[in-house]
């Protein structure tokens, strides 16, 4: 099997150089939170990219966005990562975080799996069975939004909170019906009797687009922003690397979720990972001031999270609109632009 050659790790570094010339990092090590999805952080963390702009990290690993969300709660992590529906649920309970940035847009890499032996061939089939799905997350908003488009009263249909990991135990010991979640858990289960229904890019069709952003504390941002500058321009030359070595970047990923290469390579074909500078527009985060489409999603997740008990009070527009702190994204997009 090939590996990331030196050369590619000099042209990671190239990537980064504006980064690289920035002034030494504190004495601290900033504690980031990740996601174990195909996306461009496992780039940054596998190359090395904050250690070589000079930042100490110590890599957080979470299954879910309720767990980074509990952890910036009580002080564990300083950068994190949250779909969606837990940042919506974040800003909602007045979590003391901003937004970064767009991590990935989640496509056939989310979905709902059913065990293909039982009589499951349509939405509404759904109807007495039990599904497993995390609480709060980027599938348990798809999945309640499935019923409503499909009519389905929310109590016809079992639905059992559990992380992927515990999806995978509860299929295999046949506790559960199906479940909607994400790679890797939801390959291992198609590979062990199951297919999949519906996925995320079938709810994207409905305007239902979901993903994953970057956020940082509040405290952190505010006292730091240089150090949370080159976080951002490390990122998003991992997201530029991403986009112009998939060979090499489909062997981190290999490595870093334990996967073959074919997998690797599937998993990334169904993850939307945005440039940079391509998040700075209308349909997603806006500028200028003006919040773009994806930004604006927010408050109407969490209005219809509220709905279903999930929030117990959502906040006016403002809290929404504030918060991508874009400054930093508008930085790394402004270097990036300069090293051209």
């Amino acid at each position: 099997m090939k590996r990331v050659s030196a050369a590619i790790l000099i042209a990671a570094i190239a990537l980064a150089s504006p980064i690289a010339a920035a002034p030494e990092a504190p004495s601290g090590t900033i504690r980031v939170g990740y996601l174990r999805l195909a996306n461009a952080q496992l780039v940054s963390k596998a190359l090395g990219l904050h250690e070589r702009a000079g930042l100490k990290v110590e890599w957080v690993p979470f299954e879910t966005g309720g767990q980074v969300n509990a952890a910036i709660a009580a002080g564990r992590i300083d950068f994190g990562a949250v779909g969606t529906p837990p940042a919506a649920a974040g800003i909602s309970a007045g979590l003391p975080y901003r937004g970064l940035f767009i991590l990935n847009m989640l496509g056939s890499v989310e979905g709902l799996v059913v065990r293909a032996d039982l009589p499951i061939s349509a939405p509404t089939d759904l109807s007495g069975k039990r599904i497993a799905v995390p609480f709060g997350s980027t599938s348990y908003y798809l999945l309640l939004s499935l019923l409503r488009l499909e009519h389905i009263p929310e109590n016809a249909v079992t639905l059992v909170d559990m992380t992927p990991s515990q999806a995978r135990t509860a299929w295999d010991r046949r506790e559960i019906d199906g479940a909607w979640l994400w790679e890797t858990a939801l390959h291992q289960m198609v590979a062990d009797g199951g297919r999949i229904l519906i996925d995320n890019r079938d709810m994207a069709k409905h305007g239902l687009a979901v993903g994953d952003i970057a956020v940082v504390t509040k405290a952190l941002a505010e006292a730091r922003p240089e150090l949370v500058a080159r976080y951002v321009q490390a990122e998003c030359a991992a997201i530029t690397f991403w986009h112009d070595h998939p060979e090499e970047t489909a062997q981190i990923v290999e490595r870093e979720l334990g996967v073959d290469p074919q997998e690797a390579a599937r998993m990334m074909r169904g993850t939307g990972v945005l440039p940079c500078r391509q998040q700075l527009t209308s349909a997603y985060l806006g500028q200028d001031g003006n919040a773009g489409a994806f930004a604006r999603s927010l408050h109407p997740i969490a209005r219809f999270l509220s709905g279903r008990g999930r929030i117990r009070e959502v906040p006016d527009d403002r809290n929404f609109d504030n918060f991508f702190d874009l400054r930093f994204l508008n930085n790394a997009y402004a270097v990036e632009t300069t090293q051209k």
